[in-house]
């Protein structure tokens, strides 16, 4: 998706025949960006988590955590 919005140029979207659209694309973007950082970050997280007490997750729980039921 990110790579699309860097490539509207190549279909004759530009700043300054579309603003607005170009406005939107660009904060769509980056919120999308964000939101793939977040969601590594969580992964991360879940892959490599340890319980306080040295046990190791329930592979059950991590799969819906995966899958955002929890």
């Amino acid at each position: 998706m990110t790579s699309a919005i860097n490539d509207l140029s190549i279909y004759g979207i530009f700043y300054g025949n579309y603003p607005e659209l170009v406005k939107v694309l660009e904060h769509a973007k980056d919120h999308v960006k964000e939101e793939l950082k977040s969601s590594k970050e969580r992964l991360e997280t879940v892959s490599t988590a340890e319980a306080v007490d040295g046990s190791k997750p329930d592979p059950e729980v991590i799969e819906a955590y995966l899958d955002k039921r929890i």
